[in-house]
């Protein structure tokens, strides 16, 4: 039975994601503007700090609250150059909900296939150009996670994906020493916007 899935997707082919008209980040739900109903803190004055929400949808009662959607992704470290054609990934794990680590690995489907961009994932951090963070980092894998990092080659890139591994999310604490390069902030984000940004840090951009 397998087999003949195999056979309808050769004859009608793999339509990948188009990155440059994918749709907007989804935060309808986000609206209401007082802070102190918002458990991590993230809402001042109407404005949300996509840095620290983790779409909880407490703040679901009015429209008040504006939200800039254009900023999810942002360069932390500015550099010059960019990587080598062939970027090799390393993913660390500080602790999470599984949600990023299952955003990051879904760019590897037949949709966003980053395979064509020359984008592949290591399991050994002394072949990797990239590291990618995610969960809040737990004080038994800071060690874990330095380590990693230090095994890496020169020139390597460090970006964190989701609110966790940014600013601790609901537990407020993130602190691991290894400065990154770039942050993806959502919780989750979208796997398009994970492979956008890893594009980018690639490119130097």
């Amino acid at each position: 039975m397998s087999n003949l899935w195999i056979v309808k997707g050769l004859k009608k082919g793999i339509v990948t994601e188009d990155l440059d008209n994918i749709a907007p980040y989804n935060q309808k739900h986000i609206s209401y503007a007082e802070s102190s109903y918002c458990p991590v803190n993230c809402i001042n004055e109407g404005n949300v700090n996509m840095e620290k929400c983790i779409q909880c949808g407490i703040c679901t009662n009015s429209d008040k609250t504006r939200v800039d959607n254009s900023n999810l992704f942002k360069i932390t470290n500015k550099f010059n150059g960019r990587l080598k054609k062939s970027l090799f990934i390393f993913v660390v794990d500080g602790g999470s909900c599984n949600a990023c680590n299952m955003e990051v690995h879904n760019i590897i489907n037949p949709l966003y296939d980053f395979t064509r961009f020359g984008l592949s994932f290591t399991n050994n951090p002394k072949h990797a150009d990239l590291l990618i963070i995610t969960g809040t980092i737990t004080d038994k894998l800071k060690e874990s996670i330095k380590i990693a990092y230090e095994s890496m080659p020169e020139p390597k890139r460090v970006i964190r994906v989701g609110v966790c591994s940014i600013s601790g999310g609901i537990f407020e604490k993130n602190v691991d020493g290894i400065k990154e390069d770039g942050i993806i902030a959502g919780c989750p984000p979208d796997p398009s916007m994970i492979l956008k940004a890893i594009l980018s840090m690639k490119e130097g951009k």
